[in-house]
């Protein structure tokens, strides 16, 4: 009867582990749900940044006016009210006298953060 009520549990803990995940499991993530942006006509190709531009009349690039952030990172850029926001929430300004300047993270939102991989992991270890 033993024997029997620890295999019950050991069925049900599988079951339940195995529901929990066909139900949604998601890795863990950093980032806020709640960060939305409203993206204005800038396209970035790789490392360049394109604006759509009616003086013109047609794309223009704007790659050596971006901030110092990976280009992929952006959700929002724009050239004519200088700001930029990445990916993680972090607001970018850039002064005419010293340049581009991080404004900080959005409050609330999520925190940054990079996923390493096990091989990583294992090297900060040892």
């Amino acid at each position: 009867m033993h024997r029997a009520k620890a295999f019950f549990y050991i069925c049900a803990g599988l079951f339940l582990l195995a529901l929990g995940y066909h139900l949604g499991a998601n890795t863990a993530s950093a980032q806020s749900p709640l960060l939305r942006t409203t993206p204005l006509a800038t396209v970035f190709v790789g490392s360049r940044a394109f604006v759509l531009s009616a003086d013109n009349h047609g794309w223009v690039e704007v790659t050596n006016q971006l901030p110092p952030v990976d280009p992929s990172t952006l959700l929002e850029f724009s050239a004519a009210n200088n700001t930029a926001v990445t990916n993680a929430g972090e607001g970018w300004y850039n002064y005419p006298a010293t340049g581009w300047t991080s404004l900080g993270f959005v409050p609330g939102g999520g925190t940054p953060a990079t996923q390493k991989s096990w091989g990583q992991v294992k090297v900060d270890h040892r």
